[in-house]
């Protein structure tokens, strides 16, 4: 949501420079658009969240390709602001998935035969509630 304000205070401040204001609305439009992706997606039967964004990220890509190509140069706004947007949500995503206790790692020991992907601890109301 902060990105989103941030793109409509520039749309704002860029409202009487039309191609600036056009395109700084457009990408505010696309940071809202993860939302619904994701639940058509999900709905579609594709549950990995790293595909997800890549799968937003091409839309990004493709918009902003489409106005290049219709405009015959690549324009400042998106030259900036999609790089901004796909770098923020590829970096919400990186962090949200960081634990945040030491518990939540759960390394192995020496005489453990587990896999280390076995050794992450899953979140489940009940782990929670012993907390």
């Amino acid at each position: 949501m902060f990105l989103f304000t941030c793109l409509i205070a520039l749309a704002v401040h860029y409202k009487d420079r039309g191609a600036y204001h056009k395109r700084f609305m457009i990408l505010a439009t696309l940071c809202m658009l993860p939302n619904p992706m994701v639940r058509l997606l999900v709905l579609m039967g594709m549950v990995h969240t790293i595909a997800m964004i890549g799968a937003w990220a091409l839309v990004v890509a493709l918009i902003v390709a489409a106005d290049a190509v219709r405009a015959g140069r690549l324009h400042p706004a998106f030259a900036g602001g999609a790089p901004t947007i796909v770098g923020f949500l590829y970096a919400a995503y990186f962090i949200s998935v960081i634990p945040t206790k030491v518990e939540d790692l759960a390394l192995p020991t020496s005489g453990d035969t587990r896999s280390p992907a076995d050794c992450v601890v899953p979140c489940s109301p009940q782990s929670i509630d012993q907390v």
